[in-house]
C-alpha cells in the first residue's frame, strides 16, 4: 500500500487510500501539474495491453455524461500500475450563485431607466488599437527589483481554474493565456482583457506567439490535448477578430511545445509521445520525425531554432542530435549523450548547448559538430536549458538543482531545489537577473551571477507559469484562478 505524500510519475501525490478491489487499491492524489484531485486504480495488465492503453489514453476526450469518469493517463512506475480517472464526486464545487436584481417597481419604467444608459455607452464606446511603440529594454539594478510591485491581476472566469501556460507577443503588448477550463484569453500589456479564443474540440495545452515586433505581424498558434495546432492573426490591431488560418493535426497526441522560427513562415510543433512535425505559416507540413523521448507536460526546450531562424535542432532516445534545414542542406547527426536528449538551447552567437538523461551539458559548433565544451556537475537529467538574451549564461534545469554556467563551461552557481519540486525559471531581457518560480507560489530573482536579491512572493497559491514581457518592464506569473502581473513602476530605461 502507498503511503500519504507518495509522488508517482513525479506529478500524481497521493493523498489517501480509499479502497480496494480485486485488481489492487484505489487512491485519492492531486494532479500537481493541474491542481485538480484525481483518483488512482492500480491495474495489472500484460505488456502488450498496457502499450495498447497506454497509447488509447492520450485520445479519450472527456465523457458526455457527468455520471462517467474519465480516464485521462495511463502510467507504469516501480510501485505499479495505474489508471487515472476523474470522477465526478471529485469535482471542486461550484461557485457560489450570483446575485440576482429584481425590480420592485413600475417594470415599464425600471427598463427604460436600466436600457438608457447601456444604449448610451454602446453608442459611445470605441475601442482604439494599441500603440505601436518601439521595444525598451530595461536594465534592473538590485535596488529596482524590490521595486517590483503586483499591479494588476486578470481574473479567469473560473476561481477554480489555474493558468497553465502564458506568452507575451515580441513588442509586449499582449500576453496570451491557457487555463485549466480550456480558455485560451488574450490581454492588453496593462491586464485589459481583450477576447478569448475557441473552436477547441479538446483542452489547449500550448500556445506560442510568433517572432515579429508588431502585434499585427504576429501569428498566435495554440495546440491541444488532441494534437490538432490552430494558428491565429491579427487583422489590424488587439482589439480585431482573431481568424482561424489553419487546423494541423499531430497524430492525435497532446501539444507540449510550438516553436516559431525568426521570419515566423515556419513552425515546429512537439507533441507528448515525442513526435515533430514542421509546417508552413500556411499550414503545408515540410517533415515529421520520431524522437523517441516522452514529454509529460508543457516544456520550453525539447525544439531549438538558430537564431537565423533556417535550422530546427532536437535529440533522439538514442543520444544523437538531429537538424533539419529549410533550405534542404544537410548537416550531420551527432552523437552527442549517452542516453536520450531531453533539452536544446541555441544562443545568440550560435552555440547550441545540449542536455540529456545522462546529467551531462554539452555546448556545440552544430554545423561541423565540433564539441566545444562538456559541462559535468548536475547529478540528474537535463530537464531545461536556457541562454541569456547576449549568450554569455547558461541555465540547466534538473530535479534537484538549478545550474548557473557561462559560455566557457565555468560553473558560477548551483541552486538547490527539494526534490521534485516543480519550478519555473526565466531570463530578464537585459540578461542582468532571472526569476525562479515554484509551484507553491513562491518567486526569487537572482542576478547573472546566482546571487538571490529579492524575494516577490511567499509561499501563498499554486504557481504554473512564469514570463518576462520583452521590454523587461513586467513579470507575468500564472496560479489558480488569476494571472499577475508584477511591474516596476516609475522607473527610466537606463541609456
Amino acid at each position: 500500500m502507498l503511503s500519504p505524500t507518495t509522488l508517482i510519475q513525479g506529478r500524481y501525490r497521493i493523498a489517501e487510500k480509499i479502497g480496494s478491489d480485486a485488481t489492487g487499491m484505489l487512491y485519492k492524489a492531486i494532479d500537481e501539474l493541474s491542481g485538480l484531485p484525481v483518483v488512482l486504480k492500480q491495474v495489472t495488465l500484460s505488456a502488450a495491453a498496457s502499450a495498447e492503453l497506454e497509447h488509447a489514453t492520450y485520445a479519450l476526450p472527456l465523457p458526455d455524461r457527468a455520471s462517467h469518469p474519465a480516464i485521462t493517463n495511463y502510467v507504469t512506475t516501480a510501485q505499479g500500475q495505474f489508471l487515472v480517472l476523474q470522477p465526478t464526486w471529485l469535482e471542486r464545487p461550484a461557485p457560489a450563485p450570483k446575485r440576482r436584481w429584481r425590480l420592485r417597481w413600475y417594470p415599464q419604467l425600471g427598463w427604460l431607466v436600466l436600457l438608457l444608459p447601456l444604449l448610451v455607452l454602446l453608442y459611445a464606446i470605441k475601442r482604439t488599437p494599441l500603440p505601436e511603440v518601439p521595444i525598451e529594454r530595461m536594465p534592473l539594478s538590485a535596488a529596482n527589483v524590490a521595486r517590483l510591485q503586483p499591479v494588476q491581476t486578470l481574473t479567469l472566469s473560473s476561481s477554480y481554474a489555474d493558468v497553465l501556460a502564458l506568452d507575451w507577443v515580441a513588442d509586449g503588448n499582449a500576453l496570451g493565456t491557457i487555463d485549466s477550463s480550456t480558455h485560451v484569453y488574450l490581454w492588453d500589456a496593462d491586464g485589459s482583457y481583450v477576447q478569448e479564443l475557441d473552436g477547441f474540440d479538446y483542452f489547449p495545452t500550448a500556445l506560442g506567439w510568433g517572432q515579429q515586433a508588431q502585434l499585427d505581424q504576429a501569428p498566435l498558434a495554440v495546440g491541444d490535448w488532441g494534437g490538432t495546432v490552430r494558428i491565429w492573426r491579427t487583422l489590424g490591431g488587439v482589439q480585431t477578430m482573431f481568424h482561424v488560418r489553419r487546423t494541423m493535426d499531430l497524430y492525435h497526441y497532446f501539444i507540449v511545445e510550438l516553436e516559431w522560427n525568426a521570419s515566423n513562415e515556419l513552425l515546429a510543433a512537439l507533441a507528448d509521445n515525442g513526435a515533430i512535425c514542421v509546417w508552413t505559416y500556411q499550414g503545408v507540413r515540410q517533415e515529421c520525425w520520431e524522437t523517441g523521448v516522452r514529454q509529460w507536460s508543457s516544456v520550453r526546450s525539447a525544439l531549438a531554432w538558430s537564431p537565423d531562424g533556417q535550422t530546427l535542432a532536437w535529440g533522439d532516445a538514442t543520444g544523437s542530435i538531429h537538424f533539419w534545414r529549410a533550405d534542404g542542406d544537410g548537416w550531420p547527426t551527432i552523437a552527442a549523450h549517452a542516453g536520450p536528449v531531453q533539452s536544446l538551447a541555441w544562443s545568440s552567437t550560435g552555440q547550441l548547448a545540449t542536455g540529456g538523461e545522462d546529467a551531462v551539458i554539452k555546448l556545440w559548433q552544430p554545423q561541423s559538430g565540433q564539441l566545444l565544451h562538456t559541462l559535468s556537475g548536475h547529478s540528474s537529467a537535463i530537464y531545461e536549458l536556457f541562454w541569456s538574451r547576449d549568450g554569455s549564461r547558461l541555465l540547466a534545469s534538473t530535479a534537484t538543482a538549478l545550474g548557473l554556467w557561462d559560455a566557457s563551461g565555468a560553473q558560477l552557481r548551483m541552486i538547490t531545489v527539494a526534490p521534485d519540486a516543480a519550478y519555473l525559471v526565466d531570463w530578464h531581457p537585459d540578461g542582468q537577473l532571472f526569476a525562479l518560480g515554484f509551484a507553491d507560489g513562491r518567486i526569487n530573482v537572482f542576478d547573472a551571477d546566482g546571487q538571490g536579491l529579492a524575494t516577490l512572493a511567499e509561499p501563498t497559491a499554486a504557481l504554473h507559469a512564469l514570463a518576462w514581457s520583452p521590454d523587461g518592464r513586467t513579470l507575468a506569473t500564472g496560479g489558480t484562478g488569476a494571472a499577475t502581473l508584477w511591474s516596476v513602476d516609475a522607473v527610466q530605461p537606463t541609456k
